[in-house]
């Protein structure tokens, strides 16, 4: 039975090259591709996201939106659309795995939302639109009710 000839330094030396290239192709340039869909769609993609938290309210001329969506893929979202009634509110770009969205602020005029024809107690459909990074699209539906009492964030510039 014949045995396999010793591997030479040159030959072991490519074997831990590959090996190393293999190493951080896996733990550190394929995670980076896939989170930015820089190759499209790819078996690794989970792009998925949940909205947390919805609240909008009005108190004299000043409206109040409060808005917690989380990045729970592995894939950047790319582009966060929030409607109220088919009517755009905002768009958010570029937000990571892991991380979430938060958008609470006092307002007039918000993207096409007017304070103006907003009223307390009404109620409106509201819908997330997240375009990840792999070109994959999902939505989200909720309804809001609109508050009548200021929303007090604790940590915000607003509160103060």
């Amino acid at each position: 039975m014949r045995t396999f000839p010793r591997l030479t330094r040159k030959v072991s030396l490519a074997v831990g090259v590959i090996a190393l290239l293999a190493v951080i192709m896996t733990f550190a340039i394929g995670p980076y591709i896939v989170e930015h869909g820089i190759l499209g769609r790819t078996p690794f993609d989970k792009p998925s996201f949940t909205f947390q938290t919805l609240q909008l309210s009005k108190n004299g001329t000043t409206c109040y939106i409060s808005s917690r969506v989380h990045n729970s893929g592995n894939v950047w979202i790319e582009r966060l659309t929030l409607k109220l009634n088919q009517t755009h509110v905002w768009d958010n770009a570029w937000i990571g795995p892991g991380v979430d969205d938060i958008d609470d602020l006092p307002f007039v005029n918000y993207g096409d939302l007017h304070c103006a024809d907003i009223t307390p107690g009404q109620n409106y459909t509201a819908t997330y639109t997240a375009q990840f990074a792999d070109g994959v699209y999902q939505n989200a539906t909720t309804t809001v009710q609109v508050g009548k009492y200021p929303i007090v964030w604790i940590y915000s510039i607003y509160s103060r």
